[in-house]
């Protein structure tokens, strides 16, 4: 069974909410490493990995998909198959009258 960890910050500037969370499972996709230049010049690298509930008391599993960013990403590549334990946080942001929700890892443990 997967163990969460709520905490909610309101940010009342732009109104989103950030919620941070810990998942633990089994590496089932891992996307290759994207890079780029934002608008204001700075780098940036960005991993999406996808990670399955392995408690085998669940008989439908849930899946994430998990964006790691920058200085995040883990030294030693991740494979399909290792068990992690992903610290993440969620943000929704609004664009055009639509909201996303955006799950970013800040901690990941091999």
């Amino acid at each position: 069974m997967a163990l969460f960890t709520w905490t909610f910050e309101v940010q009342p500037i732009t109104f989103i909410k950030k919620c941070t969370m810990r998942f633990t499972g089994k590496i089932t996709r891992v996307m290759d490493v994207q890079t780029g230049t934002s608008e204001k010049g700075n780098e940036w690298k960005k991993q999406t990995i996808v990670v399955m509930d392995d408690d085998p008391n669940v008989a439908y599993p849930d899946e994430m998909v998990l964006d790691i960013w920058n200085d995040h990403i883990p030294e030693q590549p991740l494979a399909v198959g290792q068990h992690v334990e992903v610290f993440f946080s969620v943000r929704t942001r609004s664009y055009n009258d639509k909201l996303f929700n955006d799950y970013n890892v800040f901690r990941i443990r091999l």
